[in-house]
């Protein structure tokens, strides 16, 4: 009897001891100007790991973040401003390679932003 409890209490202090690593994930942030003026914007990505960035794009028609390794679950946004006449700009969230969210933006709109909260399974 007093074996078996000290057995029971010596497998319970080992699973409470494990300490289970939080699960990561590979986000890259992305936008795509499918106009023909290619238009300054300013671009602002965040995540609860890593903070805030801010940017502004080189009239380039594809802007892409680096590759960030964030926790499962995590609050992630991007967001864009542009106040160029003629643009259409296309935000993407991808999670692990994979589309996650998007969203357009077209003139006469001042700013789009995509967000929420990254999947945890």
């Amino acid at each position: 009897p007093m074996k078996s409890w000290l057995l029971i209490l010596f497998f319970a202090l080992v699973l409470v001891s494990c300490n289970k690593e939080e699960e990561t994930i590979e986000v890259t942030f992305t936008i795509r100007e499918n106009s023909a003026s290619a238009p300054t914007y300013n671009i602002t990505y965040t995540s609860d790991q890593t903070g805030t960035s801010s940017i502004a794009s080189n009239n380039d028609n594809h802007w892409t973040s680096d590759k960030r390794i964030l926790t499962k679950g995590q609050f992630v946004s991007l967001q864009t401003e542009c106040t160029e006449p003629e643009f259409a700009l296309v935000l993407y969230i991808y999670v692990n390679g994979n589309l996650w969210k998007s969203a357009n933006m077209n003139n006469p709109t001042a700013s789009a932003v995509i967000s929420g909260n990254l999947p945890s399974d």
